[in-house]
C-alpha cells in the first residue's frame, strides 16, 4: 500500500524502505518531503513512478545517499512524476 500524505503544509521525512506502485504520493499542497540518507523509495511496477506529486507548492528534498528510483532501476522508467507546479 502506498504511503499517502494528505495534510496541506505537512513537513515529513522518510527514513524507511518503501516499495510499492507508487511508493509515496504527495496529495496535498505545500508539503515538504525529505527522503533522508537512509530513505529508499522504489516503485514495484514499471507502470508507476516511485514518487507521485499531485499537490501545488510541494518541495522534495532527497538527501545524499537517499534513493528514489524507478522499477528495477529501469533507466527509461520514472522515479518522480507530477511536478508540474514546481
Amino acid at each position: 500500500m502506498p504511503v499517502n500524505y494528505t495534510v496541506a503544509g505537512a513537513i515529513v521525512s522518510n527514513t524507511a524502505n518503501i516499495y510499492d506502485a507508487p511508493a509515496v504520493q504527495l496529495l496535498a499542497n505545500n508539503i515538504v518531503f525529505t527522503n533522508t540518507e537512509r530513505g529508499r523509495i522504489s516503485s514495484s511496477s514499471d507502470d508507476f513512478a516511485a514518487l507521485v506529486i499531485t499537490g501545488q507548492g510541494v518541495r522534495v528534498v532527497n538527501e545524499l545517499n537517499g534513493i528514489i528510483n524507478s522499477f528495477d532501476f529501469n533507466l527509461t522508467g520514472l522515479g518522480i512524476t507530477g511536478s508540474a507546479f514546481a
